[in-house]
């Protein structure tokens, strides 16, 4: 967190909703850290997508990290977007996520029927993401971030071979 000068804030949405004002150094990095540490998932009573207000300013990058298990993602990031405010979502719903298993005689089991139905309507929510001109890239750990992230930096740029 703020290794580069780079100023870092935090808002988590859900039932262990919390705040961590924009900052950098060690002692904010630990902050955020504590406080990514608490989140528990579920939802908010009141986490409802049209009342979702980020204050962020111009030149800010917005990293959205979700399992996409419903709309709200994709309204946030389309508003975002929409701002002019680079957005990228980090997909973590991990990609193995276990199936439910077949009933005695080897049909697929309801639970399995109905997460294969989930994850259908999340395939629209990703393109939904997608359309709106948001990355998604899965949680893959440290370095997740790096590649999507100097897209997004005008300055950084990969050398360019050939004849000058």
């Amino acid at each position: 967190v703020g290794r580069a000068g780079d100023r870092v804030g935090l808002r988590v949405l859900g039932p262990t909703a919390g705040v961590v004002g924009y900052g950098s150094g060690a002692r904010h990095q630990q902050r955020v850290l504590t406080t990514l540490a608490g989140i528990r998932p579920g939802r908010a009573a009141d986490d409802d997508a049209d009342r979702i207000r980020l204050p962020v300013t111009p030149g800010t990058v917005v990293v959205v990290f979700s399992p996409i298990l419903d709309d709200r993602v994709s309204t946030m990031t389309a508003t975002l977007t929409r701002r002019g405010l680079p957005t990228v979502v980090v997909d973590t719903l991990p990609g193995t996520a276990a199936e439910a298993g077949s009933d005695e005689r080897g049909h697929p089991s309801i639970d399995a029927l109905a997460w294969r139905m989930r994850l259908v309507e999340r395939d629209l929510l990703l393109a939904d993401v997608a359309a709106h001109g948001c990355p998604v890239v899965p949680w893959r750990g440290p370095g997740t971030l790096d590649r999507v992230l100097r897209g997004f930096s005008g300055s950084v740029r990969a050398p360019r071979a050939g004849a000058r």
